[in-house]
Formats: structure tokens, C-alpha cells, sequence
């Protein structure tokens, strides 16, 4: 059986142009994301651009051994 995740609402539809930074995962719960963040394999995405960050994300991200999104255990955010 295939897992099923739920998205996160999607809040923000065009951030091209929007300021951002990059945010120690852990203070980004409830913030915007600019680029996409998971695990891989299998390169799931957690949250996508334009999606708010959970809790249950952040952990999930914080357990796993291999990411992407994330640098230096940072994710860029929208301002």
C-alpha cells in the first residue's frame, strides 16, 4: 500500500519576486517556505514552495539521515 500524506495548505502561489532568508529549521514552524524540503530516498517532498512548515515536518526532517531543501540544517523561508 502507498502511503498518503496530506499537503499543507499552499498560502502562497508566486514567490519568485519575495524576499527571503534562510532560517535554522527549528524557527521556521509556521513559516512560509521558499524552496521545496524532503527526504531521499525515495525524494519525497514534505513541504513545497509557498507552503507552511509543521511541526510534524520539522521532525520528520530532523530524524532523517538524508535531505534536500535544507542546508546547514536551514530552510529558506519568505521573509
Amino acid at each position: 500500500n502507498a502511503i498518503q500524506s496530506i499537503p499543507a495548505p499552499r498560502i502562497l502561489q508566486n514567490i519568485a519576486n519575495m524576499e527571503t532568508e534562510w532560517v535554522e529549521l527549528e524557527a521556521a514552524h509556521g513559516r512560509v517556505l521558499a524552496r521545496a524540503v524532503g527526504l531521499f530516498p525515495p525524494c519525497l517532498a514534505l513541504a513545497r514552495e509557498g507552503e507552511m512548515l509543521t511541526a510534524e515536518q520539522i521532525m520528520r526532517l530532523r530524524r532523517a539521515d538524508n535531505t534536500f531543501g535544507l542546508k546547514e540544517n536551514k530552510v529558506l523561508v519568505v521573509k
